[in-house]
């Protein structure tokens, strides 16, 4: 809820334990490990920690391509997410190599 309404210093402690839990209950390349990892990966972006944000995106990403039984879709949203990142940040033929791989 903190996120959707971009209160970002409230939402990250929150995501950060829930990806903890998460992590245990679930094991480290659960699906929902991998979605808290995006949105952990937006709220850094959005409190300007774009270096944190990119390592998440990167994680997210490697998981979803390691999942087994693979979700193309994830991969795709994942590849997106990363490449959307890549851009914003100036880096665009990295960019351009994610979303060549969609």
């Amino acid at each position: 809820v903190y996120q959707n309404l971009g209160v970002h210093d409230r939402a990250r402690p929150l995501r950060e334990e829930a990806l903890a839990l998460q992590i245990t209950l679930q094991g480290p390349a659960s699906r929902d490990v991998r979605d808290s990892l995006g949105s952990l990966a937006l709220i850094r972006g959005e409190q300007g920690d774009a270096d944190a944000a990119g390592e998440l995106h990167t994680r997210r990403l490697a998981l979803a391509e390691a999942a087994r039984p693979l979700d193309p879709a994830d991969v795709a949203d994942a590849r997106i997410r990363l490449g959307r990142h890549l851009m914003d940040r100036s880096q665009t033929e990295a960019a351009e190599a994610q979303f060549t791989r969609v």
